[in-house]
Order: C-alpha cells, then sequence, then structure tokens
C-alpha cells in the first residue's frame, strides 16, 4: 500500500511538469501586422485601481490589430462569446505608462498553444482634477436640502450637481472635460473629506471626485430663514384720529399704532410659508423706530422678529387736511369754502377736522384760519 502511494504521488508529480513543459514549449511568437486602432487606455473608462493593482473592466479593445501566422493575415474579431485576441503584460502585471505586451490569438485549429505578437500599449491614469464650471445651486437650505438630527449635526439630504463641469488631465498630458448629468452622475462624486469632524451652518468643504483624484468646492449650508413677509390681513384699527390715537411730540405727529387683527404670511428661503397672526403671537411683531407720520394716508413699517420689514397704511386724521393730502394749504381753505357755499360734500371725518376753530360749524372763517395756517400766520388751529 505504501509503495501504491509512493507510485501515485511519483506520476502526479510527473505529469505536472508534463503539462508545464508542453505549455512552456508551445508559444509561439507572430509578427504583429497592424497595431490596435487604440493604443492608450484611461482611468475610469477602460480600467481602475483596486487597491495598488490595476484592473482592467474588461479585456482591452484591441480593434484594428492583426497578425501573420504562417502567411495567413488573421485580423481582431469579436464574436458574441468574445473577442479572437487579448493583451497581456509582458512583466505580469498592469503599470501606468507604457507597458510592453502580448498580444494572444485564440482559436487557431493547426496550432495547439499560445500564439501571440508583441505589442505595445499604453495605460493614462487621472492625474488632476479641476472644476470648470459650479453648480447653479451652492447654497444648500435647511428644510430643503439638508435637516438636524437629533443629536443635532446636520445632514445632507440632496446635493444638485447640475450644471458641473470638470476637467480630468491625464498622465499622458491629455485632457478632456465632462458635465455632470444624469449618464456621468455614477462616475463624478461629491463626498465630505475625511479629515472633516461634521458639517456646520455656513461654507463647508467638499470634494468633487473622479475615481482616484479630486478637487475642492465649498457649499454654504444655509439656516432655514424668513427671506419675506406678505400682510394677509391689515390691523383692525385705519383711522387714526388726533387725541384718541396721536399726538404731537416735538412737532410731529405720534400715533400708537395698533396692530390688532394683523395678519401676515411668512415666506422662507426653503419655500415654506407660515401665518402669523398679531392677535396670537403679539410678541413677533414690532414698529420700525424713526418713522415720520403724516396726515392722510400715512406708510407705517413694521418688523417680524424684530427684522423683516413691511408695510401697512393707516389714515391719520389732522385739523385743517381735509383733502388728506398730507398737508395743510390753500387747496383745504378751498375745498372749505366750496363745502359752505354747498358745492361740494365731506364725510363724517371731513366735517370734524374741517371745523377748525371749533364753533360746530364750517364755514369762511373756518377757510380763513386754514389760510392763516398755511402761510404761518399761526400755529395751531383752536380745535386743536
Amino acid at each position: 500500500m505504501r509503495f501504491i502511494k509512493r507510485f501515485a504521488s511519483l506520476l502526479l508529480v510527473l505529469i505536472l511538469t508534463s503539462s508545464f513543459t508542453v505549455y512552456a514549449v508551445n508559444r509561439k511568437e507572430v509578427p504583429l501586422v497592424t497595431p490596435p486602432k487604440k493604443t492608450t487606455f484611461y482611468e475610469g473608462k477602460d480600467w481602475g485601481f483596486n487597491g495598488s493593482e490595476i484592473v482592467e473592466y474588461s479585456n482591452f479593445d484591441l480593434e484594428g490589430a492583426s497578425v501573420n501566422y504562417n502567411g495567413n493575415i488573421i485580423k481582431y474579431a469579436f464574436f458574441p462569446w468574445g473577442a479572437n485576441m487579448y493583451a497581456t503584460p509582458v512583466s505580469g502585471k498592469w503599470v501606468v505608462g507604457k507597458n510592453s505586451v502580448d498580444i494572444h490569438v485564440d482559436d487557431i485549429d493547426s496550432f495547439n498553444g499560445d500564439v501571440y505578437a508583441v505589442g505595445q500599449i499604453t495605460l493614462a491614469a487621472v492625474k488632476s482634477v479641476e472644476i470648470t464650471k459650479y453648480p447653479r445651486n451652492m447654497t444648500l437650505v435647511e428644510g430643503v436640502n439638508w435637516h438636524y438630527d437629533k443629536l443635532g449635526y446636520i445632514i445632507p439630504d440632496n446635493i444638485d450637481l447640475t450644471g458641473l463641469t470638470i476637467k480630468i488631465n491625464y498622465t499622458d498630458s491629455t485632457s478632456e472635460t465632462l458635465s455632470y448629468s444624469s449618464v456621468t452622475k455614477d462616475l463624478i462624486g461629491c463626498q465630505i473629506p475625511s479629515s472633516t469632524d461634521r458639517i456646520v451652518p455656513g461654507e463647508n468643504r467638499y470634494l468633487i471626485t473622479y475615481f482616484s483624484k479630486s478637487a475642492d468646492i465649498y457649499f454654504n449650508f444655509e439656516t432655514e430663514q424668513i427671506s419675506r413677509a406678505v400682510v394677509d390681513t391689515a390691523p383692525s384699527l385705519k383711522d387714526y384720529h388726533y387725541k384718541t390715537n396721536w399726538k404731537y411730540e416735538n412737532s410731529q405727529i405720534s400715533p400708537q399704532i395698533d396692530l390688532s387683527g394683523l395678519k401676515v404670511t411668512a415666506v422662507y428661503n426653503s419655500g415654506k410659508k407660515e401665518t402669523v397672526s398679531y392677535n396670537n403671537s403679539p410678541g413677533r411683531f414690532s414698529i420700525k423706530p424713526s418713522q415720520k407720520y403724516y396726515s392722510g394716508q400715512s406708510r407705517c413699517m413694521v418688523l417680524l422678529d424684530n427684522k423683516y420689514e413691511f408695510n401697512i397704511y393707516i389714515n391719520i386724521y389732522r385739523y385743517g387736511d381735509v383733502d388728506m393730502d398730507s398737508f395743510v394749504n390753500a387747496s383745504d381753505a378751498l375745498l372749505v369754502l366750496r363745502y359752505a357755499v354747498s358745492l361740494t360734500d365731506f364725510d363724517s371725518n371731513q366735517k370734524i377736522y374741517g371745523d377748525v376753530n371749533k364753533d360746530s360749524k364750517i364755514n369762511s372763517s373756518d377757510a380763513l384760519y386754514i389760510l392763516n395756517y398755511s402761510v404761518g400766520s399761526m400755529t395751531a388751529f383752536s380745535a386743536e
């Protein structure tokens, strides 16, 4: 039994040795008649790195190659089951740059072995990446492009690279441009640098990647903010009367603005909208200081959250300004005279503020007082 095992082991060694010897002997080099049309293959398109090892995505395309085998020209051909030629590096390992290769020819029935021709293939790696056109949207808004998690960390939801164009420089001194699209989105990457601990509101560095190389890009992470406030419902109080709702301070009209009933729509930069009511949230509203008010229709600037400005309009009634044009002048005196002789009519407020001498009548005396006031002959009406 021990003899049989030794004999079997010896027989196996002889078979393996014999097979190796046959393989080594049965190789035949033939002349390369025409080289492949393409002899340079590019990282990303034709091959990639697996660690430090270069791996072909598929056998390099040797279209155009032909060899002379015993006087017969055999040309490269591609069949449903594969090509009749393929290349391997003579060194046994692909490298960036020039590679001496064996171009192997398959399916030569008259020769039981490896028929090959010697050629050359260049592998060009990505040397650098440049951004030539930035994405359309460089500002990422809370609620649209990112959100906070439960621990308070910013989590990006989507970064749209539409509009991005990069220039890819290769080690063979060639370059090409590539635009981000639905076709190229799997080739162009966008990632946070490994040195970044966390994303913060404001500007953050990212990397635009193309296989082994990258270029810096900076996105602005913007917190959700109100972009504008739009009045939906004006305040209930629109008419402001002397001594009731306003008074003079340093010869200036000073109204006590009542915002009750006011409702606005706050529009955020994310597109979100919020209805804010003064009755429910009075603390979010304030009157912008140092405003000047005039009789007639007067603008009042209001602040939401002490920051976002919008306007409301109020009617300020003042003695003598019966036409509500913000001035007391001859036009008002003429209008009072016309009313006194029944050439025009007054509404209830005009009847109050046209009686500047407070005698319960509107006549030429009131018109005269208004004229005197307009030219500075008097500084106040008796009604005031």
